[in-house]
């Protein structure tokens, strides 16, 4: 997209509505989802044999980004749907730790103050986010008059980012509103007052009460800042350490928040497809650059290996002469998913077809055919050509 092309028109997010119907649907059909809250403090089965349950930190912040770079508008979207996340991962999380009893207690009586500053469940939040790869999260000061909470982030996925000049957790900070809004009950929102990606030590949120559903107020990233930050993170995913610049925490996070937005995103309308399709495709043109990609079987061997380090599938092409055939297993965003008679890939599709695009200089249309999501074993994506000589000329040299 070009710098001065129109914004594409993103519809807003009905928040209490989605926390109604889409978190229950979620819930229900996506395995990744009901187990939010809960890996943290019992093993259970993973999803994925193979891959596990992680996928780089790097993976879902290209794809957040990416997305974001094509419509700055989208983080509204990005903190409503961190904060839907976060209110039924502490629903959870409470539930497999026997204090959810407790909660529903307090919370109807008011005393909900208790909680915020109940050691287990301040303990059981932290353990939580650290599990889950989000941040070391802190508790540094509870106001139950002016009803507000302050609370410091470190080791966030900003963590690896330099050089912009506004805060960028808003997934993070609507994670924690969120899991406030399940404790305490009512409506509760988050600003980012400090942020690592603007030099400071550490994020610094504020989390406080309010009686009506409005949207915070969040300073919007320009596209130039937002470029940047597509470029870092795709840098980090591309180099040997595919290091996030943390300390104690680990480069991973659960892969039910990839899913929960993906599947968000695309279930709006066919227009919200063809927009992540074009976010991949970005993608993967800024991927076969910076690696200098220039051959066909080349471009997809380092697809296969990058997806496979970055824990978003296990990539297998078959080569004719009329098309190349690419089967997917255990993707990141369709695993574990009930058939909803829905393709979940498309980012995935797009990322392979501008890396095609830009390495072979030809025209490639990459369609993403069988689908976990929708009933299938694998997920399945078929590359072509305008034509199918240029193909024959690319295999056959």
């Amino acid at each position: 997209m070009a710098q001065n092309d129109p914004e594409p028109a993103i519809e807003e997010i009905d928040y209490l509505l989605e926390r109604r119907k889409t978190g229950r649907f979620l819930y229900e059909n996506f395995k990744s989802w009901r187990e939010t809250g809960i890996f943290e403090y019992r093993e259970i089965k993973p999803v994925r044999p193979t891959l596990g349950d992680l996928e780089h930190l790097t993976f879902l912040n290209i794809f957040v980004h990416s997305f974001l770079y094509m419509s700055p508008s989208f983080v509204t979207w990005n903190y409503k749907l961190g904060k839907l996340l976060g209110y039924f991962s502490a629903e959870e999380a409470l539930a497999a730790l026997r204090l959810k009893s407790l909660v529903s207690l307090l919370r109807k009586s008011g005393f909900f103050w208790m909680l915020l500053k109940d050691r287990r469940v301040q303990e059981a939040m932290k353990k939580g986010w650290m599990e889950a790869g989000g941040a070391i999260l802190e508790f540094d000061h509870i106001d139950k008059e002016k009803k507000r909470i302050i609370c410091t982030m470190k080791e966030t996925a900003a963590s690896a980012i330099e050089g912009i000049e506004h805060p960028i957790c808003y997934f993070e900070v609507g994670i924690l509103s969120g899991q406030i809004e399940y404790l305490c009950g009512d409506l509760w929102d988050g600003i980012e007052k400090r942020c690592v990606a603007r030099g400071d030590p550490f994020c610094l949120v504020e989390i406080y009460q309010h009686k009506e559903e409005i949207s915070p107020e969040m300073p919007p990233l320009t596209r130039e800042e937002l470029d940047s930050i597509l470029n870092q993170y795709i840098s980090i995913a591309l180099s040997t350490e595919k290091d996030m610049g943390r300390k104690e925490l680990k480069n991973f996070s659960t892969i039910s928040l990839s899913q929960s937005i993906n599947y968000i995103i695309l279930s709006r309308s066919r227009g919200h497809r063809i927009f992540v399709r074009f976010s991949g495709r970005n993608v993967g043109e800024r991927i076969a650059k910076k690696v200098g990609l220039t051959d066909l079987s080349a471009s997809l061997e380092y697809l296969r290996k990058l997806f496979f380090e970055l824990k978003v599938g296990i990539m297998e092409p078959e080569f004719n002469l009329e098309k190349i055939t690419i089967k997917m297993k255990e993707s990141v965003y369709s695993s574990g998913v009930n058939n909803i008679h829905m393709k979940l890939c498309a980012f995935i599709s797009g990322i392979i077809e501008g890396c095609l695009n830009e390495a072979t200089k030809t025209t490639w249309l990459v369609e993403e055919t069988k689908c976990i999501a929708n009933g299938d074993s694998y997920c399945e994506f078929e590359c072509k050509t305008q034509e199918p000589e240029i193909l024959k000329g690319l295999l056959l040299g």
